[in-house]
């Protein structure tokens, strides 16, 4: 019963840190496309 418990919180650690890693992911996602889009364009003379 111990070591099922153990496994369902692990289960649970990992679901949680994947979770964390898509919005971190989405985050920086987002910051860069922000970026390229207020990137100042360039004037050729």
């Amino acid at each position: 019963l111990f070591a099922a418990e153990a496994q369902q919180n692990i289960h649970r650690l990992n679901l949680f840190a994947e979770g964390v890693w898509v919005l971190q992911s989405a985050t920086l996602a987002a910051i860069a496309l922000h970026g390229l889009c207020t990137v100042p364009r360039r004037r050729r003379n």
